[in-house]
């Protein structure tokens, strides 16, 4: 299956809000370029055929890791439960593994600041994990 302009695009905008929400904005163009490689690499002939959700997990998960071995944040997307590891991304869910809780969709990460100015991601009711 061919990767679309229009899954980049998407996976532009789902990351985007995700990052904007918790790192803030000046992180576009690591999102678009890692769209992009990922694009053109699974376009490519005799690669791995992937699907559009598929190539969507895969260009959010080496946006997380560019940013966790570059140390803009290594704990990116930061887990609300236990704040000292990320969320993975899991069937289009940002999900705390420790929990096997899913926190939110793929472009639906919530966030606000504590007194510190770090960024705390919120949690849907619905995802809150059963006490």
């Amino acid at each position: 299956m061919e990767i679309a302009a229009e899954d980049e695009a998407r996976a532009v905008a789902l990351l985007s809000n995700d990052v904007e929400v918790t790192l803030g904005a000046g992180h576009a163009d690591v999102i678009r370029s890692e769209a992009s490689t990922r694009r053109t690499f699974f376009n490519e002939p005799d690669t791995i055929d992937v699907d559009s959700d598929e190539y969507l997990e895969k260009v959010a998960e080496e946006v997380q890791q560019y940013f966790h071995d570059c140390f803009v944040d290594t704990t990116w997307p930061e887990c609300p439960f236990h704040r000292r590891h990320p969320l993975w991304l899991h069937h289009g869910s940002w999900t705390c593994e420790q929990l096997d809780a899913p926190v939110a969709r793929l472009g639906e990460l919530r966030a606000s600041r504590d007194s510190a100015r770090r960024y705390v991601v919120h949690v849907d009711r619905d995802h809150s994990p059963a006490s």
